[in-house]
């Protein structure tokens, strides 16, 4: 279902459909997914319409900006480095397109929102949260409905330190997809058991993974990019 397309657009996936018509030109446009019908009329007909995978922050609504992946604890040693694989939920946006410059259509997922409060009540963060298992190697995972996380933690403390959890705000998110993966590269580097900091790489994993829109585009912000995230309340 990712991709662009132009023109008039019937797609079909796992019970999800999608589909826009013009009409006299008006471009009518119609989602369905578990049940919900969304349907909107387009006065400017769009040159194109990507439909690709978002970071899980905007449904139901946009309430939270970070990510928080749990997993079973991971111990990793004083000065070493572990690889891990993790997956996390995704959610499809929509989005029309006129002379390069794109704005948010539609967005939606088959899949419940969970969250969590990361920190303490006067200064935490509201995060989506997801539990994941953790694999040596990338996991098989419907690329519609979530993504693969490579996972890069160092450990810089001077003790064995175990980490369960790794937090992402969204303007330091970057997907990648193909016809069969979503991923997304991160590094965490760990400094106590309390603190650490973490980002994402901005460059494809593999050849022919296309970039998706990043997550700012999606909320129709200006790209101010803080590029990492701190964790300060525990990993």
């Amino acid at each position: 279902m990712y991709g662009t397309y132009h023109g008039d657009v019937s797609l079909s996936y796992a019970g999800i459909t999608l589909e826009t018509r013009m009409e006299g030109g008006l471009v009518s446009y119609r989602r369905t997914c578990n049940g919900e019908v969304v349907e909107k009329v387009l006065a400017t007909p769009p040159e194109a319409l990507l439909v690709h995978p978002v970071p899980p922050l905007y449904l139901p609504k946009a309430v939270a900006r970070h990510l928080e992946v749990s997993f079973p604890p991971v111990v990793v040693g004083p000065g070493e480095e572990a690889v891990i694989y993790l997956t996390f939920p995704l959610e499809t946006g929509v989005f029309a397109g006129t002379a390069g410059s794109y704005d948010v259509l539609d967005i939606f997922s088959p899949q419940k929102a969970k969250y969590t409060l990361y920190g303490s009540g006067n200064g935490g963060k509201i995060a989506r949260w997801c539990e994941s298992r953790v694999s040596p190697a990338p996991p098989g995972i419907d690329c519609h409905s979530g993504a693969v996380l490579e996972l890069s933690v160092r450990n810089q403390s001077r003790s064995f330190t175990e980490v369960r959890r790794a937090v992402f705000e969204d303007t330091t998110i970057y997907l990648y997809f193909d016809n069969d993966t979503v991923f997304m590269t991160g590094i965490m580097e760990v400094f106590s058991d309390t603190v650490a900091e973490t980002r994402t790489l901005k460059k494809p994993p593999r050849e022919g993974m296309q970039n998706a829109l990043p997550p700012f585009a999606a909320r129709n912000l200006l790209p101010v990019e803080k590029g990492r995230f701190m964790m300060e309340f525990g990993v």
